[in-house]
């Protein structure tokens, strides 16, 4: 007696709706999350627009590309999977009594899917029959027919489209916000922007100086024009201080002693050496005011004993001086920055003329992410997300 052989049930069409989050691999080839050799497709996101055909569905993706896909290649996702922040729907606040909700840790019967020898997904090993090819209309008894959208919510592409069209219409507008005029012009890419072949720093031949003074040329280079003539400067300072303290007998009452070339570099260099130490003002100087010294016990950081390049009272003698290199007495009647705003335009002068940068250096800057308070875009269009910056939301 032959026993009667079980046959799987037929399976059901796929339930997809117009509007429905899913997902395929469909996109590129990339390598093997599970690290093995063969590479699969990429798994892209999306929103099924209409059936199209027999257990076909046109899906407009994430990138924009709208594609006709087969049902069994298709993962019916959460509404918010993969989308940016600012386009999650909101979740509703309770569900029905009647319906239980779906455990979080249940498995959808769609991902179980297996992938052929390319990395695309293969259909269940149980045989098709031909109730596969029967439409679920057709089982309930209704007639078969292709689901089209009506009445439907705009999903993510059509609002992104919507808000592109409403910054078009703005061009030409002008916003005036306090001392401050916005006009909102057309997105412009240059195709023809220069490329700088040498980048760095510029007149200076690096490879020809002493590596025990480079970094020494390199800062002198940067932060003046020509070094001699601020010393030149700062000379004529102390000159002209010491020709106001003569007495009667025509002798300078505490004469300051013009800086030579090696103490206006030294001068320059314990300002920045300073900023290494503890010890503040004439503690640098004193060797005496080593930590730990009279508590029965060496300290593991040396003083600084500055007295070794200069002397503390021709320190302060170079302090005193040493912002007569940008002063403008031209302009001391009528700018209160006198003293001093010459040596910022200076520093801006000498980072446009001697260093050179990329074009695309300054592009990824601005890292802050864009977060709105009251609303959920700030009375923006829309959001961008860079998944590259540390905070990609953002508009840049």
């Amino acid at each position: 007696m032959n026993a009667p052989v079980a046959c799987a049930p037929p399976r059901l069409p796929k339930r997809l709706l117009p509007g429905q989050r899913v997902s395929g691999s469909v996109g590129k080839f990339i390598d093997n999350p599970r690290q093995l050799k063969r590479k699969v497709r990429e798994r892209l996101f999306g929103n099924v627009l209409e059936e199209v055909g027999n257990k076909m569905f046109k899906v407009q993706f994430d990138d924009g590309e709208i594609r006709s896909v087969k049902s069994h290649i298709l993962r019916i996702e959460k509404a918010s999977a993969l989308l940016p922040l600012g386009e999650i729907p909101p979740q509703p606040s309770n569900t029905s009594a009647s319906e239980e909700p779906r455990p979080q840790d249940e498995e959808d019967p769609d991902d179980a899917e297996e992938e052929d020898e390319r990395g695309d997904p293969m259909q269940d090993g149980v045989p098709l029959n031909e109730a596969d090819d029967v439409s679920e209309n057709e089982e309930q008894g209704g007639p078969s027919g292709l689901y089209v959208g009506e009445n439907l919510p705009p999903n993510y592409h059509q609002r992104l489209a919507e808000a592109r069209a409403k910054i078009a219409g703005m061009l030409g507008k002008t916003v005036v916000k306090e001392t401050f005029e916005w006009t909102v012009v057309a997105e412009h890419h240059s195709t023809e922007l220069p490329q700088n072949r040498f980048l760095g720093i510029q007149g200076l031949e690096l490879h020809r100086l002493d590596k025990k003074s480079i970094f020494a040329a390199m800062f002198l280079h940067l932060m003046f024009q020509d070094w001699k003539e601020s010393l030149h400067k700062m000379n004529v300072k102390i000159s002209a201080n010491n020709n106001n303290n003569l007495d009667e007998s025509g002798k300078t009452n505490n004469k300051v002693s013009l800086f030579k070339d090696h103490e206006f570099i030294t001068g320059l260099a314990l300002m920045i050496g300073a900023t290494l130490y503890s010890d503040q003002g004439s503690g640098l100087w004193d060797a005496g005011s080593k930590k730990g010294e009279g508590v029965g016990f060496d300290s593991i950081l040396p003083p600084a004993q500055f007295d070794r390049w200069m002397k503390l009272y021709r320190f302060k003698q170079f302090r005193q001086f040493i912002t007569a290199i940008w002063e403008d007495e031209s302009t001391k009647d009528s700018d209160p920055w006198w003293r001093f705003e010459a040596g910022v335009k200076e520093f801006n002068c000498l980072r446009q003329e001697r260093v050179t940068t990329d074009i695309w250096s300054i592009i990824d800057e601005i890292m802050s992410a864009w977060l709105p308070r009251k609303t959920a875009l700030g009375g923006l269009p829309n959001i961008s997300e860079i998944k590259r910056k540390p905070e990609p939301l953002g508009k840049f």
